[in-house]
């Protein structure tokens, strides 16, 4: 049955159960006379500020000094809706809210061409139930908007092998989305590596690596047009270092651009390892798998306690180190050094997860394209060492999001993977459902 179902008709029946958890956590908030406090926050001091700003001088707008850190992209957007449907906040959540729903369209969608629609809805429930998800859908903000562009933008590295005209479009939507967010300037890196892995270059790695992803007919046009295409993103950053003299607009320069977060990486893994058990339950045969693969493990599990203690990692309001789950596990356990033993574990278990998916993603066939998005959280993280503030909402959709296609990746082609999906990662979007609750109700 499902293999007659068009490409549309499968994104729909992924996406329909996670996108519909979504809208009911939303909407019960939002008719319910309750609020996420941070979101709300960020919404009314400045991301609707500027929205209103743009729509007054619109189609103008002054981007030299605005009040917002994020690039204007988002919020141009919504100047422009406003032209349209006015600048009444209702109505400006409301479109929030597509962007979300939009975003687990695009997930699901992808994860529907590798798995069964049943197991890619599975599979992204978590992300319908995620706190920072959900809060960007409910108010005038940035992420979800971005993490949509470039949910579009990486599916197509990761589940399909790309003609050098594609990346025009990849391109494309780099640009817009370093307008949103121009630390979305990593998402040239999955670009250039998918170009990369589609050169003569790719038949150096390894054949067990290599799996069935390389093409016979491997060629120079893809890598060519993918650095190419990549070109306009970074000419756009390079743009708004020029006109704020620094990586944000001046106002915000003391707040996130001051100084350096050196546990970024180790943090990143931190919130990885809390996810990653529900994930792991879709491993087949993880025994096995562990002892075959045990050194990479082992290694993975090593530099990722290392990276946990390149810097200062023990919880601290003043410095960005505070908010969210991870951090208030590391204000509770022991540090040494300013380093928090609590992270080092975390970060380890979290790298380790990581190897184990992979080398499952791997032995499926699947190892170029675990590459792309294994390369697209790394270069992701990357771009929060500069970040003054370590605050979960920075590392929790992309960790989401590389498990869940991990996950897909995993169980391409698998006739058991509905089996597989129907208890880890439903059971992790209750968790994140009652986490999300009990927050409101303390709000």
């Amino acid at each position: 049955m499902e293999g007659s179902m068009s490409p549309i008709s499968r994104t729909i029946a992924a996406s329909w159960p996670p996108v519909l958890v979504y809208l009911i956590l939303v909407l019960s908030i939002f008719l319910g006379d309750r609020s996420l406090s941070a979101p709300e926050h960020d919404q009314d001091r400045f991301h609707y500020q500027v929205v209103r700003q743009f729509d007054a001088n619109w189609p103008a707008m002054d981007i030299t000094n605005y009040g917002t850190a994020t690039g204007p992209g988002y919020h141009y957007v919504m100047a422009s809706v406003s032209q349209v449907i006015g600048h009444d906040l209702v109505g400006l959540r409301l479109v929030s809210m597509i962007f979300g729903a939009c975003l687990l369209v695009g997930v699901a969608g992808w994860c529907a061409t590798m798995v069964s629609v049943r197991a890619a809805a599975f599979l992204t429930m978590p992300l319908a139930a995620s706190i920072y998800v959900v809060g960007s859908g409910l108010y005038v903000h940035t992420d979800n908007f971005g993490w949509m562009l470039v949910v579009f933008l990486l599916g197509p590295l990761v589940f399909t092998l790309l003609r050098p005209v594609d990346y025009l479009a990849t391109g494309f939507l780099a640009l817009i989305a370093v307008s949103v967010r121009q630390i979305f300037i990593w998402t040239i890196g999955p670009v250039i590596l998918a170009g990369v892995l589609s050169s003569p270059i790719a038949r150096l790695l390894p054949e067990r690596l290599r799996g069935s992803d390389l093409a016979a007919n491997v060629s120079w046009k893809p890598l060519v047009t993918a650095v190419l295409c990549s070109v306009p993103a970074v000419v756009l950053l390079l743009v708004f270092i020029g006109t704020w003299g620094g990586l944000v607009p001046p106002r915000f320069q003391t707040l996130h651009a001051s100084t350096s977060s050196l546990c970024a990486y180790g943090y990143g893994l931190a919130v990885v390892a809390l996810y990653a058990p529900f994930f792991l339950l879709l491993v087949p045969a993880p025994g096995a798998l562990l002892k075959a693969n045990r050194g990479w493990v082992v290694l993975f599990v090593v530099i990722g306690a290392v990276l946990s203690l390149v810097g200062p990692s023990s919880a601290d309001f003043a410095k960005g180190r505070h908010g969210g789950p991870v951090w208030m596990l590391v204000e509770h356990g022991p540090v040494i050094g300013d380093r928090s033993v609590v992270l080092a574990i975390l970060s380890a278990f979290g790298a380790g997860a990581l190897a184990l998916l992979v080398s499952a993603a791997v032995r499926n066939g699947r190892g170029l394209p675990a590459l792309v998005l294994l390369c697209a959280w790394v270069a992701s993280t990357a771009t929060q060492l500069v970040n003054t503030q370590t605050f979960q909402r920075y590392f929790d959709t992309p960790g989401l999001l590389l498990l869940c296609w991990l996950g897909a990746l995993v169980l391409a082609g698998r006739d058991d993977s509905e089996q597989r999906t129907a208890v880890g990662p439903p059971l992790l979007a209750v968790v994140l459902s009652l986490l999300l609750f009990a927050t409101v109700v303390n709000t």
